[in-house]
């Protein structure tokens, strides 16, 4: 009897080691539904791509848009796979439009704020503070057979971004800044020899914080200066001494 127990107990671990074999031996590894491009391994079915390339079977290579101003841009993408895509890139952002290598996309952009002064300076729910709003180069660019191709949106030497910190003391917001003017005594062309406009006055609001508050792009010259006027009529003028190059910024300190 013992014998017999042995015997049956032997017989069910050979009867499972046999099918465990069996099953392993009949699973397949899951494959991939097209042949991985551009470098890329199936893993488990799904294409494992390299950097630079996605799509399901890592088809695509990417354009990625970068911007390098000091507002945001507003830039509209139109390629084969994307007839016509908008996108709002914040300072320093990004976006990537994925293509096919070799096919080109076209980009126009401009930054992204009102046309014109407002009444108070920029809160939480503006894009964009005021200033002049400014078309950029529009931009065709192949999809790379490489991975990532890179785009950088600048603004030209013709413009600079003026900042404004209000370091004046006073009580119940008696210095805080009400009103602006930039390029008051503006007569002739522009910092790159082409006419601009420059001159630019209106209401706008900065707090006597320490802070540097962005104001928005204005006209560039060699003589640009900026007058600010507070609650109590008290103007102070600054005389800025750009330099031409591009995605000039300015802060200018109030007293």
């Amino acid at each position: 009897m013992k014998h017999s127990r042995l015997f049956l107990l032997a017989l069910i671990v050979a009867i499972s080691v046999y099918s465990a074999a069996v099953y392993t031996s009949c699973t397949k590894t899951a494959q991939c539904a097209a042949a991985c491009l551009n470098g890329g391994s199936c893993s488990n079915g799904t294409c494992r791509c390299l950097s630079g390339f996605s799509g399901g079977w890592c088809q695509f290579s990417n354009i990625i848009y970068r911007n390098a101003t000091y507002t945001y841009v507003k830039v509209t993408i139109f390629s084969k796979m994307n007839h016509d895509s908008v996108f709002v890139i914040p300072p320093s952002g990004s976006v990537q439009m994925p293509g096919t290598p070799g096919d080109t996309a076209m980009a126009f952009a401009y930054t992204y704020g009102p046309i014109g002064p407002k009444s108070i300076a920029s809160s939480s729910t503006d894009i964009g503070p005021f200033g002049l709003t400014i078309n950029l180069d529009t931009v065709f660019t192949p999809f790379p057979h490489n991975g990532n191709q890179y785009v950088d949106f600048h603004v030209d030497d013709r413009y600079f971004f003026l900042q404004i910190q209000n370091n004046n003391v006073g009580n119940q917001g008696s210095d805080n800044i009400l009103s602006l003017v930039v390029n008051t005594l503006y007569s002739g062309q522009d910092i790159a020899g082409t006419q601009t406009p420059l001159s630019y006055s209106g209401n706008f609001a900065v707090v006597n914080d320490s802070l540097i508050h962005p104001v928005g792009y204005f006209g560039a010259r060699l003589g640009s200066d900026v007058t600010t006027t507070d609650a109590l009529g008290n103007s102070v003028n600054r005389y800025l001494n750009l330099v031409p190059s591009s995605d000039k910024g300015v802060i200018v300190t109030i007293p």
